[in-house]
Protein backbone atom coordinates (compact mmCIF):
# COMPACT_ATOMS: atom_id res chain seq x y z
CA UNK A 1 0.00 0.00 0.00
CA UNK A 2 0.82 3.64 -0.84
CA UNK A 3 1.88 4.98 2.54
CA UNK A 4 2.38 9.21 3.55
CA UNK A 5 3.72 11.33 6.03
CA UNK A 6 2.51 11.77 9.43
CA UNK A 7 3.06 12.05 13.18
CA UNK A 8 2.85 9.52 15.71
CA UNK A 9 -0.66 9.90 17.09
CA UNK A 10 -1.01 7.14 19.27
CA UNK A 11 -1.58 6.89 22.72
CA UNK A 12 -0.44 3.77 24.64
CA UNK A 13 -3.32 2.58 27.28
CA UNK A 14 -3.08 -0.23 29.36
CA UNK A 15 -6.26 -2.35 28.65
CA UNK A 16 -7.82 -5.93 29.07
CA UNK A 17 -9.43 -6.79 26.22
CA UNK A 18 -11.68 -9.21 27.84
CA UNK A 19 -13.39 -6.64 29.99
CA UNK A 20 -14.85 -4.65 27.22
CA UNK A 21 -17.82 -5.26 25.38
CA UNK A 22 -17.22 -6.55 21.88
CA UNK A 23 -19.37 -4.87 19.20
CA UNK A 24 -18.71 -6.64 15.66
CA UNK A 25 -15.82 -7.91 14.13
CA UNK A 26 -14.24 -7.38 10.51
CA UNK A 27 -11.36 -8.08 7.81
CA UNK A 28 -9.04 -5.51 9.39
CA UNK A 29 -10.27 -4.36 12.89
CA UNK A 30 -12.27 -5.47 15.87
CA UNK A 31 -15.08 -3.11 17.69
CA UNK A 32 -15.63 -2.72 21.39
CA UNK A 33 -17.64 -0.16 23.53
CA UNK A 34 -15.16 1.96 24.57
CA UNK A 35 -16.35 4.73 27.45
CA UNK A 36 -19.66 6.53 27.48
CA UNK A 37 -21.45 6.92 23.69
CA UNK A 38 -17.73 5.18 22.09
CA UNK A 39 -16.71 2.71 20.72
CA UNK A 40 -13.12 1.66 19.88
CA UNK A 41 -12.15 0.27 16.72
CA UNK A 42 -9.21 -1.82 17.20
CA UNK A 43 -6.84 -3.02 14.24
CA UNK A 44 -5.18 -6.42 14.16
CA UNK A 45 -1.46 -7.14 15.23
CA UNK A 46 0.69 -5.74 12.82
CA UNK A 47 -1.77 -3.59 10.91
CA UNK A 48 0.18 -0.71 9.30
CA UNK A 49 0.11 2.38 10.86
CA UNK A 50 -0.55 4.60 7.84
CA UNK A 51 -3.43 3.83 6.66
CA UNK A 52 -4.80 4.07 10.50
CA UNK A 53 -3.74 7.68 10.77
CA UNK A 54 -5.11 7.98 7.24
CA UNK A 55 -9.08 6.82 8.48
CA UNK A 56 -8.67 9.34 11.13
CA UNK A 57 -7.73 12.02 9.32
CA UNK A 58 -10.23 11.84 7.16
CA UNK A 59 -13.08 11.22 9.62
CA UNK A 60 -12.24 13.80 11.17
CA UNK A 61 -11.72 16.18 8.57
CA UNK A 62 -15.48 14.76 7.16
CA UNK A 63 -17.15 15.47 10.78
CA UNK A 64 -15.60 18.90 11.50
CA UNK A 65 -16.96 19.55 7.69
CA UNK A 66 -20.28 19.30 8.65
CA UNK A 67 -20.62 15.82 6.04
CA UNK A 68 -22.43 12.44 8.04
CA UNK A 69 -19.23 10.96 9.27
CA UNK A 70 -18.85 10.26 12.81
CA UNK A 71 -16.87 12.24 15.24
CA UNK A 72 -13.47 10.69 16.11
CA UNK A 73 -11.81 10.67 19.84
CA UNK A 74 -9.03 9.65 20.65
CA UNK A 75 -6.08 7.20 18.70
CA UNK A 76 -4.29 4.49 21.44
CA UNK A 77 -2.29 1.26 21.12
CA UNK A 78 -3.41 -1.43 23.17
CA UNK A 79 -1.07 -4.26 23.45
CA UNK A 80 0.31 -4.01 19.94
CA UNK A 81 -3.00 -3.08 18.01
CA UNK A 82 -3.91 0.47 17.02
CA UNK A 83 -7.25 1.68 17.54
CA UNK A 84 -9.34 4.67 16.96
CA UNK A 85 -12.35 5.89 19.14
CA UNK A 86 -15.50 6.67 17.78
CA UNK A 87 -18.83 8.28 18.33
CA UNK A 88 -21.01 5.00 18.99
CA UNK A 89 -23.94 4.33 15.65
CA UNK A 90 -26.79 2.95 16.48
CA UNK A 91 -28.42 1.32 13.51
CA UNK A 92 -29.04 -0.46 10.71
CA UNK A 93 -26.35 0.09 7.35
CA UNK A 94 -28.61 0.93 4.80
CA UNK A 95 -27.95 -2.74 3.34
CA UNK A 96 -29.23 -4.10 6.15
CA UNK A 97 -32.31 -1.75 5.46
CA UNK A 98 -32.97 -2.24 1.88
CA UNK A 99 -32.11 -6.54 2.10
CA UNK A 100 -35.61 -6.08 4.13
CA UNK A 101 -37.24 -4.21 2.07
CA UNK A 102 -36.26 -4.40 -1.30
CA UNK A 103 -39.00 -2.34 -2.77
CA UNK A 104 -36.67 0.72 -1.41
CA UNK A 105 -34.04 -0.04 -3.66
CA UNK A 106 -34.44 3.30 -5.84
CA UNK A 107 -34.33 5.32 -2.49
CA UNK A 108 -31.57 3.67 -1.26
CA UNK A 109 -30.00 4.12 -4.37
CA UNK A 110 -31.08 7.98 -4.18
CA UNK A 111 -29.81 8.59 -0.66
CA UNK A 112 -26.28 7.26 -1.35
CA UNK A 113 -26.30 10.00 -4.38
CA UNK A 114 -27.42 12.67 -2.25
CA UNK A 115 -24.70 11.51 0.63
CA UNK A 116 -21.98 11.60 -2.01
CA UNK A 117 -22.83 14.70 -3.82
CA UNK A 118 -22.69 16.42 -0.91
CA UNK A 119 -19.22 14.93 -0.16
CA UNK A 120 -17.77 16.04 -2.87
CA UNK A 121 -18.18 19.90 -2.18
CA UNK A 122 -15.83 19.31 0.54
CA UNK A 123 -12.21 20.23 -0.18
CA UNK A 124 -9.83 17.72 1.00
CA UNK A 125 -7.05 18.86 3.20
CA UNK A 126 -3.82 16.53 4.36
CA UNK A 127 -5.02 13.69 2.84
CA UNK A 128 -3.15 11.50 0.10
CA UNK A 129 -3.75 12.53 -3.93
CA UNK A 130 -6.55 9.88 -5.35
CA UNK A 131 -3.66 9.95 -8.40
CA UNK A 132 -1.02 8.19 -6.00
CA UNK A 133 -3.39 5.69 -4.24
CA UNK A 134 -5.00 4.35 -7.47
CA UNK A 135 -1.72 4.06 -9.60
CA UNK A 136 0.19 1.81 -7.11
CA UNK A 137 -3.01 -0.54 -6.80
CA UNK A 138 -2.64 -0.62 -10.31
CA UNK A 139 0.80 -1.45 -10.40
CA UNK A 140 0.22 -4.02 -8.05
CA UNK A 141 -2.88 -5.34 -9.51
CA UNK A 142 -2.16 -9.17 -10.55
CA UNK A 143 -3.44 -10.92 -13.38
CA UNK A 144 -3.64 -8.29 -15.76
CA UNK A 145 -0.97 -8.18 -18.79
CA UNK A 146 1.97 -6.06 -18.70
CA UNK A 147 0.60 -4.37 -22.08
CA UNK A 148 -2.64 -3.32 -20.55
CA UNK A 149 -1.37 -2.41 -16.90
CA UNK A 150 0.92 -0.06 -19.16
CA UNK A 151 -1.96 1.57 -20.86
CA UNK A 152 -4.17 1.72 -18.00
CA UNK A 153 -1.22 3.96 -16.17
CA UNK A 154 -1.00 6.00 -18.90
CA UNK A 155 -4.43 6.69 -19.43
CA UNK A 156 -4.51 7.55 -15.30
CA UNK A 157 -1.38 10.30 -15.86
CA UNK A 158 -3.99 11.96 -18.38
CA UNK A 159 -7.11 12.29 -16.15
CA UNK A 160 -7.76 15.48 -14.45
CA UNK A 161 -6.85 15.24 -11.07
CA UNK A 162 -9.11 17.07 -8.66
CA UNK A 163 -9.25 18.51 -5.14
CA UNK A 164 -12.50 17.13 -3.56
CA UNK A 165 -12.74 14.86 -0.76
CA UNK A 166 -13.46 11.29 -2.06
CA UNK A 167 -14.50 8.15 0.34
CA UNK A 168 -13.06 5.30 -1.86
CA UNK A 169 -15.51 2.97 -1.06
CA UNK A 170 -18.72 4.55 -0.70
CA UNK A 171 -21.71 1.30 -1.13
CA UNK A 172 -24.51 0.74 1.33
CA UNK A 173 -22.79 -1.27 3.75
CA UNK A 174 -20.94 1.57 4.79
CA UNK A 175 -23.97 4.01 5.33
CA UNK A 176 -25.35 3.56 8.93
CA UNK A 177 -29.06 4.44 9.35
CA UNK A 178 -29.23 6.06 13.12
CA UNK A 179 -30.88 8.56 15.16
CA UNK A 180 -29.88 11.61 13.61
CA UNK A 181 -29.63 10.34 10.02
CA UNK A 182 -27.58 8.55 7.92
CA UNK A 183 -23.82 8.45 8.94
CA UNK A 184 -20.94 7.18 6.55
CA UNK A 185 -18.44 5.01 7.94
CA UNK A 186 -15.06 3.37 7.02
CA UNK A 187 -12.92 6.48 5.93
CA UNK A 188 -9.97 4.55 5.57
CA UNK A 189 -9.61 4.96 1.76
CA UNK A 190 -10.66 9.02 1.86
CA UNK A 191 -8.07 10.33 -0.68
CA UNK A 192 -8.15 13.74 -2.32
CA UNK A 193 -9.06 13.74 -5.98
CA UNK A 194 -11.32 13.85 -8.90
CA UNK A 195 -15.00 13.23 -7.65
CA UNK A 196 -16.14 11.11 -10.88
CA UNK A 197 -13.02 8.32 -9.90
CA UNK A 198 -15.17 8.62 -7.12
CA UNK A 199 -18.65 7.99 -8.54
CA UNK A 200 -16.34 5.09 -10.80
CA UNK A 201 -15.32 3.37 -7.83
CA UNK A 202 -18.70 3.15 -6.41
CA UNK A 203 -19.95 2.31 -9.85
CA UNK A 204 -18.04 -0.87 -9.95
CA UNK A 205 -19.64 -1.74 -6.07
CA UNK A 206 -22.40 -1.52 -6.89
CA UNK A 207 -22.34 -3.59 -9.98
CA UNK A 208 -20.12 -6.49 -8.96
CA UNK A 209 -20.36 -6.73 -5.20
CA UNK A 210 -21.39 -10.21 -3.67
CA UNK A 211 -25.26 -10.04 -2.66
CA UNK A 212 -26.27 -10.62 0.79
CA UNK A 213 -26.45 -14.49 1.43
CA UNK A 214 -30.36 -13.80 2.32
CA UNK A 215 -30.55 -13.02 -1.02
CA UNK A 216 -29.52 -16.16 -2.76
CA UNK A 217 -32.35 -17.95 -3.17
CA UNK A 218 -33.68 -14.97 -5.60
CA UNK A 219 -32.84 -15.25 -9.43
CA UNK A 220 -29.66 -13.56 -10.63
CA UNK A 221 -31.81 -11.88 -13.21
CA UNK A 222 -33.53 -10.11 -10.13
CA UNK A 223 -30.48 -9.71 -8.44
CA UNK A 224 -29.23 -7.59 -11.47
CA UNK A 225 -32.21 -5.74 -11.89
CA UNK A 226 -32.12 -4.51 -7.99
CA UNK A 227 -28.63 -3.09 -9.33
CA UNK A 228 -29.45 -1.32 -12.30
CA UNK A 229 -32.21 0.24 -9.99
CA UNK A 230 -30.15 1.33 -7.68
CA UNK A 231 -27.51 2.38 -9.60
CA UNK A 232 -29.72 4.82 -12.02
CA UNK A 233 -31.13 5.97 -9.27
CA UNK A 234 -27.77 6.99 -7.33
CA UNK A 235 -26.79 8.91 -10.46
CA UNK A 236 -29.62 10.61 -11.32
CA UNK A 237 -29.40 11.93 -7.39
CA UNK A 238 -25.64 12.76 -7.47
CA UNK A 239 -26.34 14.67 -11.44
CA UNK A 240 -29.16 16.58 -9.64
CA UNK A 241 -26.54 18.22 -7.15
CA UNK A 242 -22.95 17.79 -9.01
CA UNK A 243 -21.96 17.91 -12.69
CA UNK A 244 -21.98 14.35 -13.83
CA UNK A 245 -19.61 13.19 -16.72
CA UNK A 246 -21.06 10.02 -17.84
CA UNK A 247 -18.22 10.01 -20.35
CA UNK A 248 -15.41 10.41 -18.08
CA UNK A 249 -17.03 8.34 -15.43
CA UNK A 250 -16.60 5.75 -17.64
CA UNK A 251 -13.39 6.75 -18.75
CA UNK A 252 -12.42 6.03 -15.19
CA UNK A 253 -14.25 2.79 -14.92
CA UNK A 254 -11.27 0.39 -16.51
CA UNK A 255 -8.75 2.17 -14.44
CA UNK A 256 -10.65 1.97 -11.33
CA UNK A 257 -11.57 -1.79 -11.63
CA UNK A 258 -7.88 -2.61 -12.55
CA UNK A 259 -6.64 -0.68 -8.85
CA UNK A 260 -9.64 -2.89 -6.94
CA UNK A 261 -7.69 -6.02 -7.92
CA UNK A 262 -5.39 -5.98 -4.97
CA UNK A 263 -8.51 -6.07 -2.95
CA UNK A 264 -8.99 -9.44 -0.71
CA UNK A 265 -12.23 -10.36 -3.01
CA UNK A 266 -13.74 -13.15 -4.43
CA UNK A 267 -12.35 -14.80 -7.70
CA UNK A 268 -15.47 -14.10 -9.14
CA UNK A 269 -15.59 -10.56 -8.90
CA UNK A 270 -11.94 -10.37 -9.82
CA UNK A 271 -12.22 -11.85 -13.07
CA UNK A 272 -15.19 -9.39 -14.34
CA UNK A 273 -13.08 -6.50 -12.88
CA UNK A 274 -10.37 -7.76 -15.54
CA UNK A 275 -12.96 -7.84 -18.16
CA UNK A 276 -14.07 -4.00 -17.43
CA UNK A 277 -10.56 -3.14 -17.10
CA UNK A 278 -9.90 -5.06 -20.25
CA UNK A 279 -12.82 -2.99 -22.30
CA UNK A 280 -14.76 -6.41 -22.16
CA UNK A 281 -17.32 -6.08 -19.96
Amino acid sequence: MPTEAGELLFEPREVVLSDLALVGRGRTADVYAWGAGQVIKLFHVGFPQEPVQREARATRLAHQAGLAAPAVGELVSINGRLGIAYERIAGPSLLAHVRKRLWRVAACGRLMGELHAAMHGVACEGLMSLHHYVRWNVEHAPGIAEDLRADLLGRLTAMPEGTALCHGDLHPDNIMLTARGPVIVDWMTAVCGNPLADVARTTLLVRSGAPPDELGQLSAWLIERGRGIMHRAYLRAYGGRRELDQAQVAAWLPIMAAARLTEGIPEGEKAWLRRVAAGEA
